[in-house]
């Protein structure tokens, strides 16, 4: 098959792929805690072929030679983690992370991370006055107890629900603001390696089923230190922290996303052209009689 016909329906198929990123992006440009994807390029193979010593011509400054191309393709998909712009709700429910950490929620048995925090309170067991801290969805918001023990965030009906910097929770009656009850500290991962994380729908990611998280080489559990911006034991480059009633806005700018789109089209339009001559060319030489 002719070359160029191969090159250009590969790239062709790159771009759609990324026609298809910029369209989810754009879709999402109102979700709460939406991270922005991006794709990376790169080229499937490139063959130098060899020209006949005859093409050496006299005033000739290129070395004989041409290099061949059989398109581009996708090679990843990442995330970008930049941190979108806050909106307070005054909700007590509603949670901002400051800095490049994730909630970590118990998505149906499997471990997930968003940057959603918009959760509520929801009575998942058989006592109706026991509430759980939970996503939209019904995920139960993981902490740590006050006994060290990692599970979900509860509170008893009727208190209301205060949640410090550093994550740590506590409730009084609503009526007797002084009886404080600390629940535990809401629980925060950093991403080690974020290109690695698979997105599952809801807004939730997940550290891929074959991939073995069990070093933290993926993501980790934030330390005590990453909260504190004085500490010589960060590992972060900013502070974590969380903001109660604040909600994260999609880090999606539709000017970024639109620029993006005309580049593409016009890529896309640029090799369908190639594909049209390609094959107009082919029609000629099957069609020459001698």
């Amino acid at each position: 098959m002719n070359a160029s016909l191969i090159s250009a329906m590969t790239s062709m198929t790159a771009l759609q792929q990324k026609l298809d990123i910029l369209g989810d992006n754009m879709a999402n440009l109102d979700t709460t805690g939406y991270k922005r994807k991006e794709a990376s390029f790169s080229d499937i193979l490139m063959n130098v072929k060899r020209q006949p010593q005859g093409f050496q011509q006299s005033g000739r400054l290129s070395p004989l030679g041409y290099v061949q191309s059989w398109g581009s393709r996708i090679s990843q998909v990442q995330y970008d983690l930049t941190q979108g712009s806050l909106k307070e709700t005054g909700v007590s429910t509603d949670f901002t992370v400051e800095g490049d950490a994730f909630f970590e929620v118990n998505a149906n048995g499997q471990t997930a991370y968003t940057r959603d925090g918009g959760f509520q309170l929801t009575a998942l067991g058989e006592d109706p006055t026991r509430l759980t801290l939970t996503t939209k969805e019904g995920y139960p918001v993981m902490g740590k107890n006050p006994d060290g023990r990692t599970g979900p965030i509860q509170v008893q009906a009727g208190y209301a629900l205060q949640v410090s910097t550093d994550g740590t929770v506590t409730a009084h009656p609503k009526d007797k603001p002084n009886d404080i009850v600390r629940l535990g500290q809401i629980k925060l991962d950093v991403a080690v390696k974020p290109q690695f994380l698979q997105q599952i729908g809801n807004n939730l990611f997940t550290v891929p089923s074959g991939m073995d998280n069990a070093i933290a080489q993926v993501v980790r559990e934030a330390a005590p230190a990453d909260f504190d911006a004085n500490s010589p034991e960060r590992t972060v480059d900013t502070p974590l922290g969380i903001r109660q009633g604040w909600l994260e806005q999609s880090n999606v700018s539709m000017a970024e996303e639109m620029s993006d789109l005309l580049l593409v089209q016009r890529a896309y339009q640029l090799n369908a052209r190639a594909l049209s001559s390609a094959d107009t060319m082919m029609n000629l030489a099957n069609n020459l009689r001698g």
